[in-house]
Order: C-alpha cells, then structure tokens, then sequence
C-alpha cells in the first residue's frame, strides 16, 4: 500500500514539474522578438494609468488646439523631436483640428492588442501600443485611425511617468508587420 501512495506521489510531483516548466517555456513564447511580453495584470495596471492620462491629455490637445495641455503633465516630451524617426510628434496632431473644428475624440489603448511590455532595468520599460484613436468633427464626420507607438517610461516613487513617444513611421510600422507575420 505504501509502494502505492509513494508511486502516485512521484507520479503527482512529475506531473507538478512539468506543468511548471511548461508555463516557463509559455512566457518566453509570449516574449517577441523584440523582447516585449504581455504583462501580468497587476503590472498592466501600473502601466495603463499614465497611458491613459497621455491619451487623455493628447486628445484634449488637439480639440483645443493647445499643446501646453498635454506637455504641462508631461514636459520631457517638447525635448529631443525627432519628425523623421517618430520621436516626441504630439504637436503635429495639432494641424488635424485646422479647417475643420473637431469636437469629441474616442481613443483605444488595445484595439488591435494587448499592451506589451520591455523591461529596460528596474526603473525603466517601454511600454508598446496598438491601438485607435478618432476624432469626430462637427458634421459627424470621423479622421484618425490605427496607432503603434512606444511609450517610454520611467519609475517615480510609485509611479510611471511618459518621458519619451516613438511613434512608428510607416516604414518602421511595415517592417514591425513583417516581422511580426514570420514570428507569430
């Protein structure tokens, strides 16, 4: 009886192991080739919040037509604008509401999919986005469309601040699509 309960307990600890290892290889096939994975929920939390209030704020921007509201909360993004890389180009979005008066704007964090996440050390990630954003003028009609951009983060005390935006060029976002087609 003994030999019983000692083969199914060997049998319940490999089983254990396995499953173990299993969810360890899951991770690194969830990592792309980047190096950016998909964060546990408590981790996406910290991360949404100030993406949110980026989105927010950026939105808010371009219907007002007034840049200071966005980099008021986030100054480090008026620094080193770089238009052909991607680099810092919020105020750009400021021609859009030019001509036509914008009145409302929807935005989604994870419309084409979850947030990713590469750490760079203990104080520091990049956050990638994929996601939507449209703006509504006053005839009903709807401009804007897919995102992919790079949010920069650094830790503060207990929380993430926005210190850098790279927005994928559309070379960039074309490569990022081949890429991403050949390492599913």
């Amino acid at each position: 009886m003994k030999k019983r309960y000692f083969g199914i307990l060997i049998l319940l600890s490999l089983m254990l192991l396995s499953g173990c290892e299993s969810g360890i290889e899951e991770v690194k096939a969830k990592q792309d080739p980047d190096g950016f994975f998909e964060p546990e929920a408590g981790e996406w939390v910290e991360y949404i919040k100030p993406l949110r209030e980026y989105m927010y704020l950026r939105t808010q921007a371009v219907l007002q037509d007034d840049i200071d509201l966005l980099w008021d909360r986030f100054p480090d993004l008026k620094e080193n604008r770089d238009v052909e890389k991607g680099i810092n180009v919020e105020i750009d979005d400021l021609s859009r509401n030019k001509g036509t008066k914008l009145i409302d704007a929807n935005y989604d964090l994870e419309s084409y999919e979850r947030i990713q996440v590469k750490k760079l050390n203990d104080s520091e990630r990049i956050v990638r986005v994929h996601g939507s954003v449209f703006y509504l003028d006053k005839e009903s009609e709807e401009s804007g469309g897919e995102f992919l951009i790079e949010f920069h983060l650094k830790q503060e005390g207990d929380t993430w601040d926005i210190v850098k935006t790279d927005e994928y060029t559309l070379p960039e976002y074309q490569e990022w699509i081949k890429k991403n087609k050949t390492n599913p």
